[in-house]
């Protein structure tokens, strides 16, 4: 992930994770925003806390989505700051889910 200057303090909480978990899937039209995308990206960084830091994003914001075949594997998560400097990097999984926002834990 390339981080915009302005979520590049978000890098403290993304720190604290010890895994990432990847979602996949549609954004709940009731909510407000982005409502009614048909694909979005939930990026959880599980510190298993009540409630861990995560972002949303459109597909179209990404230049590589993993594959479907690629759900429940072991993958790596890294987030980079302007300038390709390394933020923070962890273990990830990646899930398609039946909509966004989902923000649970791995199955055991």
């Amino acid at each position: 992930m390339l981080l915009p200057e302005r979520l590049e303090t978000a890098v403290v909480n993304m720190r604290t994770a010890k895994h990432v978990i990847v979602s996949r899937g549609p954004w709940q039209a009731e909510l407000r925003r982005p409502a009614g995308k048909a694909d979005v990206i939930e990026v959880t960084f599980e510190d298993f806390r009540p409630t861990p830091f995560a972002l949303h994003f459109g597909v179209e914001q990404t230049d590589r989505l993993p594959l479907d075949s690629e759900a429940g594997k072991p993958l790596k998560f890294a987030a980079y700051t302007q300038g390709l400097f390394l933020a923070c990097e962890a273990a990830a999984h990646y899930r398609c889910v039946a909509r966004l926002p989902y923000l649970s834990p791995l199955s055991k």
